[in-house]
């Protein structure tokens, strides 16, 4: 692989084919060809962003506090449109419903213009929305998996168009991603960067627990430990892993579960101010005013390409130490531009 890798030339070809062969104790000998969808070298891309569980009604409060309406869009959408430009940036909610284990899905557009009327569009917000199966009914991969397929079955315009893909999830919403990644790579597509958002699985639901996966070049996690405890975000394996307890300490934390000022949920808020460079972060936290320089956002392909991405995050083929799940297979990465 690493041959392989070392004769590759930047730029690489948007699609490429290669072929590689595996025979070691682990894996059996087999010969398989691969045809790549790998991002480009510009900060165009498709950010796909999800929540996490939604019914907190066993504690007495509603059943929809994790909303698209309430947390995506004002700490994920409006950010990305704000800094990339309105007019340069389309929106579109996927409602995925589950019915007898069957998913169907309905696509609301969120913005002025679709992608498809404007040749201007060059950054694309996808808000994943699972809310009627967010409630612990499935596990949230199962989830995360249909949307994959959905994507890649019925949208790979949108993978296609805009290459550099980035995934973003909250809470439970972390195991979908984690499985959402996961299948767009079994489809052989290169994930820019995964961000967790105070990360929580749940076992209790049946939720896998999120990794780096092999196809992804960047992960990070954000996580706090001021909340509820039992709902604090996890330590993720081969990510950049960065508590951001010392920036909440403003707000009320436990027991104010499923509130706006809960630690849990401000960890959104945290990640929408490191995107949007003019929202207003004179509002103390933990008694100083957010330093956006260096994480969350910059990390992403809209960021500031000037700020290396850590290397504990980062995948070894683009010159990271991350740990990831499985053997390499993708030979995009040399010509990543955040590859450092």
């Amino acid at each position: 692989m690493k041959k392989i890798l070392s004769q590759l030339t930047d730029p690489l070809p948007k699609n490429i084919m290669i072929h590689l062969k595996s025979n070691s104790r682990l894996w059996c000998s087999f010969a398989f060809v691969l045809s790549l969808t790998c991002p480009r070298d510009s900060e165009a891309g498709v950010t796909f962003a999800t929540h996490g569980h939604n019914d907190f009604s066993s504690v007495g409060l509603s059943s929809n506090l994790m909303s698209t309406e309430a947390y995506l869009v004002p700490n994920i959408a409006d950010p990305i449109s704000n800094r990339v430009g309105m007019d340069n940036t389309a929106v579109i909610e996927v409602i995925g419903t589950r019915r007898r284990g069957e998913w169907t899905f309905e696509e609301k557009l969120r913005s002025p213009v679709h992608p498809s009327d404007s040749p201007a569009i060059d950054e694309l917000v996808v808000l994943m929305n699972w809310e009627s199966a967010a409630n612990g009914s499935i596990p949230a991969q199962q989830a995360g998996d249909a949307f994959a397929d959905y994507v890649l079955q019925q949208r790979p315009d949108w993978i296609s168009r805009f290459g550099n893909v980035t995934a973003v999830g909250h809470s439970r919403g972390a195991s979908f991603v984690d499985a959402f990644t996961s299948t767009l790579g079994a489809s052989n597509v290169l994930v820019d960067s995964v961000t967790y958002l105070d990360p929580n699985p749940n076992s209790d639901f049946g939720a896998q627990t999120p990794t780096h996966r092999d196809n992804v070049i960047f992960t990070q996690s954000l996580r706090q430990a001021r909340g509820n405890p039992l709902i604090h975000g996890f330590t993720i394996s081969g990510a950049t892993n960065l508590d951001v307890s010392s920036l909440l300490a403003a707000f009320p934390g436990f027991p104010q579960v499923g509130l706006p000022d809960d630690p849990h949920f401000a960890v959104q808020t945290i990640f929408g101010d490191t995107i949007d460079q003019a929202r207003d972060t004179s509002l103390p936290y933990g008694g100083a005013t957010l330093d956006r320089d260096g994480f969350g956002g910059e990390y992403l392909h809209i960021g500031n390409l000037s700020h290396n991405r850590p290397l504990d995050g980062l995948h070894p083929a683009v010159g990271g130490n991350a740990t990831t799940s499985q053997i390499m297979l993708t030979a995009c990465s040399p010509a990543m531009p955040r590859s450092r």
